[in-house]
């Protein structure tokens, strides 16, 4: 288990502070934020290239703070994958490293990348440079594997090649993963835990559907990929209480709030149909298509219904749909699916 304990650095203006982080042993954790919010920093912190200020890293209960990096049994993989261009494959792969004969086969037959031994870095693709570096992280047979950006310079089907691959081996090996993206998708794909890094400051932790389902703010809402956040107001209506967003009410299946308020809606929890549907569900409101983007899975269809609702659709129901702009659909969106942040 890994465990950060009111860590505290600044670098200039920037000031790093995570009170505290559990990542247990074997997990895919992976730290989400945009650039510069100090995921990098973590990264070095916690493999000791950089000293901390103030607070703990505790690896199995044990602190490492004075620890040089050699022997936190700790690997890091990075974007840039810095092999040695004089070494072929196999030699940057055994680097530093007194290995047995069969992890290196072993590793290498996992990462499919024996037929690569002889050749030399400049002749390789990106996917075949990356998987090099991960295989000369996985030699040294480490505790944490740290990746910083490692699929960020990859073309979208290596990029998804890796994924795939990043986490079989921590499915096999059961290695503690901390990853570090800005890509909500990567993310979701990878993760049994996500960790929201905000301008130094960690401000969510939690698995991917509670992150998505249950933002804790609207900056974290917008940043992970809600195209829904609506500012508004608590409304009393003959005893009633509504959220107000202009002229559009929406019934909330909370009502014990009062005054100004956000709400967020997940677009895969907003149905859109030609009729009006017979539903139980509490809020029907009729619209006109604005915008349709597609996306490689899905279509997004943003309807005006008094206020700009977007909804996420399979390719299919679009086509059945005959969506077009100006079009008008009816949007249907059940109480439980208003998120108050």
């Amino acid at each position: 288990m890994l465990e950060l304990k009111n860590i505290k650095y600044r670098a200039g203006a920037f000031q790093l502070g995570i009170i505290e982080l559990m990542i247990e042993r074997g997990e895919y954790f992976v730290l989400l934020g945009p650039t510069g919010s100090g995921k990098s920093l973590t990264l070095n912190l916690i493999a000791g290239f950089i000293e901390l200020e103030s607070g703990s890293i505790n690896i199995h209960g044990n602190c490492v703070n004075k620890q040089p990096p050699e022997k936190r049994r700790i690997a890091l993989v990075t974007q840039n994958v810095d092999l040695f261009p004089h070494l072929n494959v196999k030699d940057n792969i055994l680097y530093s490293v007194r290995a047995k004969k069969n992890l290196v086969d072993e590793i290498a037959k996992r990462l499919n990348i024996s037929q690569l031994f002889e050749r030399k870095p400049s002749s390789l693709s990106g996917g075949e440079a990356q998987r090099v570096a991960i295989a000369r992280a996985l030699m040294c047979e480490p505790e944490i594997l740290l990746l910083d950006e490692p699929l960020g310079s990859l073309d979208p089907s290596t990029r998804r090649e890796i994924r795939n691959l990043l986490s079989e081996i921590n499915e096999i090996k059961r290695t503690t993963f901390i990853h570090v993206t800005h890509d909500f998708e990567e993310a979701a794909a990878l993760a049994d835990r996500i960790g929201i890094l905000f301008n130094g400051k960690l401000k969510q932790v939690g698995r991917v559907e509670e992150i998505f389902s249950t933002p804790v703010d609207a900056e974290t809402a917008m940043f992970i990929g809600h195209r829904n956040v609506l500012h508004g107001k608590m409304a009393n209506i003959d005893g009633e209480q509504f959220f107000q967003v202009e002229n559009v009410k929406f019934e909330i299946s909370q009502n014990e709030y009062c005054g100004n308020a956000v709400y967020t809606v997940n677009p895969n929890s907003i149905i859109v149909s030609v009729e009006r549907m017979n539903s139980s569900a509490r809020n029907s409101l009729k619209g006109r298509i604005i915008n349709i983007e597609e996306a490689p899975s899905a279509v997004y269809v943003q309807i005006d219904v008094g206020v700009k609702l977007t909804s996420m659709i399979t390719k299919k129901s679009a086509a059945e749909l005959k969506i077009e702009v100006n079009k008008e659909l009816w949007v249907t969106i059940k109480s439980t699916a208003l998120h108050r942040i």
